[in-house]
Protein backbone atom coordinates (compact mmCIF):
# COMPACT_ATOMS: atom_id res chain seq x y z
CA UNK A 1 0.00 0.00 0.00
CA UNK A 2 1.07 3.57 -1.17
CA UNK A 3 2.36 5.79 1.99
CA UNK A 4 -0.18 8.65 2.28
CA UNK A 5 0.72 11.68 0.53
CA UNK A 6 -1.49 15.28 1.37
CA UNK A 7 -1.42 17.62 -1.56
CA UNK A 8 1.19 20.58 -0.91
CA UNK A 9 -1.31 23.10 -1.68
CA UNK A 10 -3.41 21.44 0.95
CA UNK A 11 -0.90 21.53 3.36
CA UNK A 12 0.51 24.64 2.33
CA UNK A 13 -2.79 25.99 3.19
CA UNK A 14 -4.18 24.18 6.07
CA UNK A 15 -3.36 23.23 9.58
CA UNK A 16 -3.42 19.79 11.00
CA UNK A 17 -5.69 19.80 14.13
CA UNK A 18 -6.85 16.17 14.74
CA UNK A 19 -7.49 12.86 12.65
CA UNK A 20 -10.58 10.73 12.99
CA UNK A 21 -10.54 7.45 11.92
CA UNK A 22 -8.57 7.92 9.12
CA UNK A 23 -9.71 11.19 8.23
CA UNK A 24 -7.91 14.05 8.48
CA UNK A 25 -9.27 17.30 10.15
CA UNK A 26 -7.63 20.55 9.22
CA UNK A 27 -8.24 23.87 9.19
CA UNK A 28 -7.67 26.90 6.65
CA UNK A 29 -4.98 29.28 7.52
CA UNK A 30 -7.23 31.76 6.96
CA UNK A 31 -8.49 33.79 10.31
CA UNK A 32 -11.87 35.30 8.34
CA UNK A 33 -13.36 32.27 8.61
CA UNK A 34 -13.82 28.82 10.47
CA UNK A 35 -13.54 26.75 7.68
CA UNK A 36 -12.36 23.04 8.36
CA UNK A 37 -11.16 20.43 5.51
CA UNK A 38 -11.49 17.09 5.66
CA UNK A 39 -9.16 14.61 3.68
CA UNK A 40 -9.18 10.91 4.23
CA UNK A 41 -5.71 9.27 4.56
CA UNK A 42 -6.41 7.73 1.16
CA UNK A 43 -3.16 7.97 -1.84
CA UNK A 44 -4.64 9.42 -5.12
CA UNK A 45 -8.17 9.46 -3.97
CA UNK A 46 -9.91 12.01 -6.32
CA UNK A 47 -13.90 11.16 -5.95
CA UNK A 48 -15.96 10.81 -2.81
CA UNK A 49 -17.47 7.60 -5.69
CA UNK A 50 -14.43 6.02 -4.77
CA UNK A 51 -14.23 6.14 -0.86
CA UNK A 52 -14.17 2.47 0.61
CA UNK A 53 -17.76 2.17 2.24
CA UNK A 54 -16.95 1.95 5.32
CA UNK A 55 -14.54 5.70 5.60
CA UNK A 56 -17.10 6.84 3.24
CA UNK A 57 -20.15 6.15 6.14
CA UNK A 58 -17.55 7.58 8.48
CA UNK A 59 -17.06 10.64 6.46
CA UNK A 60 -20.81 11.09 6.20
CA UNK A 61 -21.46 10.57 9.75
CA UNK A 62 -18.33 13.30 10.65
CA UNK A 63 -19.61 15.15 8.22
CA UNK A 64 -23.28 16.01 9.25
CA UNK A 65 -22.40 15.67 12.98
CA UNK A 66 -20.00 18.04 13.12
CA UNK A 67 -21.63 20.36 10.68
CA UNK A 68 -24.73 20.21 13.11
CA UNK A 69 -22.12 20.80 16.18
CA UNK A 70 -20.42 24.13 14.67
CA UNK A 71 -24.27 25.15 13.19
CA UNK A 72 -25.05 24.97 17.25
CA UNK A 73 -22.27 26.04 18.73
CA UNK A 74 -21.07 28.75 16.92
CA UNK A 75 -24.75 30.11 15.25
CA UNK A 76 -23.75 30.41 12.33
CA UNK A 77 -26.12 32.06 9.49
CA UNK A 78 -25.58 28.92 7.22
CA UNK A 79 -22.93 26.27 6.99
CA UNK A 80 -21.52 25.40 3.67
CA UNK A 81 -20.17 21.89 2.53
CA UNK A 82 -18.69 21.80 -0.81
CA UNK A 83 -16.09 19.00 -2.61
CA UNK A 84 -14.77 20.78 -5.75
CA UNK A 85 -11.03 19.51 -6.43
CA UNK A 86 -10.65 21.32 -9.55
CA UNK A 87 -7.98 22.84 -8.59
CA UNK A 88 -6.51 20.66 -6.06
CA UNK A 89 -7.35 17.22 -7.44
CA UNK A 90 -7.21 15.09 -3.95
CA UNK A 91 -10.01 14.43 -2.50
CA UNK A 92 -11.31 17.01 0.17
CA UNK A 93 -14.41 18.29 1.61
CA UNK A 94 -14.51 21.99 2.91
CA UNK A 95 -17.25 22.96 6.03
CA UNK A 96 -17.33 26.49 6.94
CA UNK A 97 -19.12 28.32 9.07
CA UNK A 98 -20.91 31.05 7.57
CA UNK A 99 -22.19 34.39 8.46
CA UNK A 100 -24.20 37.32 6.88
CA UNK A 101 -21.51 39.68 8.47
CA UNK A 102 -18.27 37.54 7.37
CA UNK A 103 -15.84 39.03 4.17
CA UNK A 104 -17.56 36.94 1.19
CA UNK A 105 -21.07 36.94 2.08
CA UNK A 106 -22.95 35.60 0.35
CA UNK A 107 -20.45 34.87 -1.98
CA UNK A 108 -17.92 31.44 -1.67
CA UNK A 109 -15.19 32.04 0.61
CA UNK A 110 -11.94 31.25 -1.83
CA UNK A 111 -11.21 32.65 -4.95
CA UNK A 112 -10.30 36.14 -3.65
CA UNK A 113 -6.56 35.89 -3.11
CA UNK A 114 -7.26 37.52 0.28
CA UNK A 115 -6.03 35.39 3.70
CA UNK A 116 -5.12 36.49 7.05
CA UNK A 117 -2.57 34.23 8.90
CA UNK A 118 -4.48 32.73 11.93
CA UNK A 119 -3.03 33.85 15.12
CA UNK A 120 -1.88 31.14 17.93
CA UNK A 121 -4.87 31.51 19.77
CA UNK A 122 -7.29 31.15 16.83
CA UNK A 123 -5.55 27.95 16.55
CA UNK A 124 -6.30 26.87 19.93
CA UNK A 125 -9.65 27.78 19.29
CA UNK A 126 -10.21 25.54 16.82
CA UNK A 127 -8.38 22.88 18.29
CA UNK A 128 -10.75 23.05 20.90
CA UNK A 129 -13.19 23.14 18.92
CA UNK A 130 -12.96 19.74 17.47
CA UNK A 131 -11.87 18.79 20.96
CA UNK A 132 -15.46 19.76 21.78
CA UNK A 133 -17.04 18.15 19.16
CA UNK A 134 -14.97 14.48 19.51
CA UNK A 135 -16.40 14.53 23.30
CA UNK A 136 -19.58 15.54 21.84
CA UNK A 137 -19.80 12.40 19.51
CA UNK A 138 -19.03 10.57 22.35
CA UNK A 139 -21.96 11.58 24.03
CA UNK A 140 -23.98 11.02 20.75
CA UNK A 141 -22.75 7.93 20.59
CA UNK A 142 -23.40 6.60 24.61
CA UNK A 143 -27.12 7.50 23.92
CA UNK A 144 -27.79 5.25 20.97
Amino acid sequence: MEKFKLDSRLENDSILIDVFEGIQIRTINDSRYIWFILVPNISKLKEWHDLPRPLEANLLFFTRNLSHFLSKTLNTTKINIASLGNVVSQFHLHIVARYKDDPSWPNPVWGDGITLELKKDEIHMRKKLIKDFHQHLSNLKKSH
